[in-house]
């Protein structure tokens, strides 16, 4: 009887264990979705705390004001690359970059200094001889590294652009650049009409319709849908997967180092300016090193390249073994999922996007010129001159849709190919 009474209580007791294992499998929560970032803004001068300063980021979450001691804390954001922005009236501005995790607080630590003395540059661009507007047309201005693109009615704005001689730049495709100087004061407006005349061969608002040089659409190969000839060459036996779509054998897929593609006809390749665009996705989230595409060898310091390094992508274009460079750099969106990233290359600098959106950007140190590299133009990995090919950290994932330009893209047609 007294084992019966036992065996009865231990079932009873199981019983009890069961649902309280249940109930709390139940009422667990679900694993977070977004992130935290917290930091605190100072003062580059004193080092003491800046209350009251207006926190933005971009993209865009939400705006505050940092508390008394300099803090601040932005939840609920979506896990990704961020540049937080602060804002003290106008009198004190910084940034910081972070990158945010889901169900991690990350820090970012502002410093705010005085902004130089800047004013603002305006503009009209207009046919030289019908006087139509010149809509949708690139415009960039020496001593910045973003653009301006013009309106229905051909006008641009630049702000905040530092006091001095600024050179403006119409960006004119294939027809080339058209150049002004503009004598910025402080807290003014300098407006300029720029007359444009490319013996009317170029149409206002079609500047931007110049297709690729290359296109590579990977639908179960390595064509040049362009028609320029520039199709490539698989090393390694790469294989094609579903694209960012779901659709089978519509990307290509490089399981190691060793499977490449490379393109015989690279001389033209040799461009400035030039815009690389394509997708990727990687096959973990978030790897430490490799090379996405370019025309470098490894490690003359001469040609251009998007890659990883310690986990942040980077876009750099070289030469004269680095006496000159232009490189921008930003840790990534989610690299286990499909995303969009164009380069554009000029003799203003690199300018780097990801999803459509422009997160970084670099002037050049020394003079800009194009390459000289005779390296053929590759993606997937890239080679080198001291280590065999399958020691060079390679891209292991999807590509599609690799696009060159001889040109440097529009932001908007970056925006374009980014949906």
């Amino acid at each position: 009887m007294q084992n019966q009474y036992m065996l009865q209580s231990i079932k009873g007791l199981s019983l009890i264990v069961m649902i309280a294992l249940f109930v709390a499998c139940e009422s667990s929560p679900t694993a977070p979705t977004t992130g935290t970032i917290s930091g605190v803004a100072l003062d580059k001068n004193s080092n003491a705390p800046v209350a009251g300063a207006l926190i933005s980021t971009v993209p865009a979450t939400q705006s505050i004001l940092t508390q008394a001691d300099g803090t601040y804390v932005l939840g609920d954001v979506q896990p990704g690359a961020y540049v937080v922005h602060a804002n003290k009236n106008d009198s004190l501005i910084g940034t910081a970059t972070v990158n945010v995790v889901a169900g991690k607080t990350s820090s970012a630590t502002i410093i705010l200094s005085t902004p130089a003395a800047t004013g603002t540059v305006a503009g009209l661009i207009k046919d030289a001889v019908t006087a139509e507007p010149y809509r949708n047309t690139e415009v960039r201005l020496s001593s910045r590294i973003d653009a301006a693109i013009t309106d229905s009615n051909g006008l641009f704005k630049f702000l905040n652009v530092p006091v001095g001689q600024n050179v403006i730049t119409v960006m004119l495709g294939k027809h080339g650049t058209r150049q002004v100087t503009a004598n910025v004061k402080e807290a003014d407006t300098t407006f300029l009409i720029i007359s444009v005349d490319t013996g009317g061969t170029v149409p206002p608002d079609t500047m931007s319709s110049d297709g690729p040089m290359a296109h590579y659409m990977l639908d179960g190969n390595v064509a040049d849908s362009s028609g320029n000839g520039y199709s490539g060459v698989e090393e390694g036996n790469p294989t094609y997967g579903p694209d960012r779509f779901g659709i089978p054998n519509s990307a290509i897929h490089f399981a190691s180092p060793s499977q490449w593609v490379r393109i015989p006809t690279s001389e033209s390749f040799n461009a400035l300016p030039l815009t690389m665009a394509f997708w990727f996705k990687c096959d973990q989230p978030y790897p430490s090193d490799g090379i996405i595409i370019g025309k470098y060898l490894h490690p003359s310091g001469e040609g251009y390249s998007v890659f990883f390094e310690a986990g942040v992508l980077n876009a750099s274009y070289t030469r004269n073994k680095f006496n000159a460079y232009a490189r921008a750099d930003v840790v990534p969106y989610k690299l286990d999922q499909w995303n969009h990233v164009a380069v554009v290359y000029s003799t203003s600098g690199t300018m780097l996007y990801v999803n459509g959106v422009y997160v970084d950007g670099d002037s050049w140190t020394g003079k800009p010129s194009p390459t000289t590299t005779t390296q053929q133009f590759m993606f997937g990995t890239l080679r080198s001159s001291t280590l065999k090919p399958e020691q060079m950290p390679g891209l292991i994932g999807y590509m599609d849709d690799v696009r060159v330009y001889n040109r440097a893209l529009l932001p908007s047609e970056v925006a374009k190919l980014a949906k």
